[in-house]
């Protein structure tokens, strides 16, 4: 990460643990002004962006007159192109003042390492099914990482371990091996304090799960462990089925929001929380709309029991009711209060495939009020706990989700117009309603403090 844009971040921290006072802080900010962190990332994304076109431009080049090279020579130059830049990184990585040229060179030795790796396969004929040569190319990125803070190739690195992910035929044992190599990136991502590439593996890790829940769907229809989506075509994807996917992204959203409050560093806490009421917002948002996009002449009820694919997310759950049972025992009325709320959204998500045993209009009902209440304890939650952020996100997932009932709801008695006109007055009222309890809520945090 930026160590100037750090710094700052880190002195009012500093300063309210007493390590140095209001005037020395002020006296380093000084030094390193605003200014100075935009013209630093601006230096860095100039020089990351130029080193991603001259790596693209080589291995293009490389590739364009391959053919007229001999087997050896191929390798060699490969080995060169790789070899170089790398030594370049490790050559700027000893000067602190050049590390931003250090991490160019890098990003470009990644670059070739994985053009490098492709060609190599096609020259000497080797072939891989399920994207492998993609695995090879992070799996050499991984060694480089251990042993170097590498910004860029480390969010490099995330998002083509997403990609995999999404390529491979996703037998069990690719959901092993991910599961590995994304608990040790993420080790990687915490030591280096990487946030967009915290945000990338956080994504692949969603992506994961709900691969691993279609795994677990099919597991019924398949004595083998075959190609899934050879599987999916003949699978019979239900009402339960579609709440069990939302309960999977609820109770990962819900995990997320535990540990930004509870369990990770400071720098972490803006991504796990963001996401985590994203994931459980968006999953949930087309649910409260039910009624209106199924025939209920043509609503198929689920098969009595609880589906076995339900299983990743009721044991995230658990994890969830777990970690928050210590607060539950605390002397402090609001730590009690967020643990209730935690564990009550928990028991809710688990209950939610249940649902699909009612009508698509009783569906409809709950799901307002499941996400309506999520949304209210998100709120409380986050003016608590004095997270901002997530109190704004929250904030205009709110009024986004009364925006779209106002229209659901009076779109077939008002004309247009005049429904615009009163919908936009409501939100005016609702937003400065809001903004003055917004405040209030604040103010009097910080009064308590």
């Amino acid at each position: 990460m930026n160590n100037i844009k750090w710094l700052l971040d880190q002195l009012k921290s500093w300063v309210k643990e007493g390590i140095i006072s209001e005037d020395q802080a002020d006296l380093i900010s000084s030094r390193y002004s605003k200014e100075n962190v935009k013209m630093t990332s601006f230096i860095s994304a100039l020089l990351v962006f130029g080193g991603v076109l001259v790596g693209l431009g080589l291995i293009l080049a490389m590739a364009s007159n391959w053919q007229g090279f001999s087997s050896g020579i191929k390798t060699l130059i490969i080995l060169i192109f790789v070899s170089g830049f790398n030594y370049l990184g490790y050559h700027f990585y000893q000067a602190p003042n050049r590390r931003n040229l250090s991490q160019t060179f890098f990003l470009m030795g990644a670059f070739s390492f994985g053009a490098g790796v492709n060609l190599i396969l096609q020259t000497f004929n080797i072939s891989f099914d399920n994207g492998q040569e993609l695995l090879i190319w992070i799996a050499g990125l991984f060694l480089f990482m251990r042993f170097f803070r590498l910004l860029w190739v480390l969010i490099l690195a995330s998002i083509l371990l997403t990609i995999w992910i999404f390529q491979t035929s996703i037998s069990w044992i690719d959901i092993v091996i991910y599961g590995l190599l994304a608990f040790s990136f993420l080790k990687l991502i915490f030591r280096d304090q990487n946030n967009p590439a915290l945000v990338f593996s956080l994504f692949g890790t969603s992506l994961w799960l709900f691969l691993l829940q279609l795994r677990m769907l099919a597991i019924p229809h398949s004595e083998k462990d075959v190609n899934l989506f050879l599987i999916l075509p003949r699978l019979d994807f239900g009402v339960a089925d579609a709440l069990s996917f939302v309960s999977l992204y609820v109770s990962f959203g819900i995990l997320l929001s535990v540990l930004a409050i509870k369990r990770v560093k400071e720098w972490a806490a803006y991504p796990f929380s963001i996401l985590g009421v994203i994931f459980l917002y968006f999953t949930q948002i087309p649910f409260t709309f039910f009624h209106n996009f199924v025939n209920e002449d043509g609503f198929q009820m689920p098969i009595p029991g609880y589906p076995i694919e339900a299983l990743p997310f009721v044991a995230i759950s658990a994890f969830v009711i777990t970690i928050s049972l210590d607060g539950l025992r605390s002397s402090s009325k609001r730590r009690k209060l967020v643990s209730k709320f935690f564990i009550a959204i928990s028991l809710i998500n688990i209950l939610l495939p249940f649902l699909s045993y009612g009508n698509p209009m009783v569906i409809s009902v709950f799901m307002n009020l499941i996400l309506l209440f999520e949304l209210i304890a998100f709120l409380y939650i986050s003016s608590i706990t004095r997270n901002w952020r997530l109190f704004k996100w929250t904030l205009w997932f709110f009024k986004f989700f009364i925006l779209l009932r106002f229209f659901d709801v009076f779109s077939t008695l008002l004309n247009q117009a005049f429904l615009f006109v009163l919908g936009g007055v409501l939100l005016i009222w609702g937003g400065i309603f809001i903004e003055k309890q917004s405040k209030k809520i604040f103010d009097a945090g910080a009064r308590d403090d």
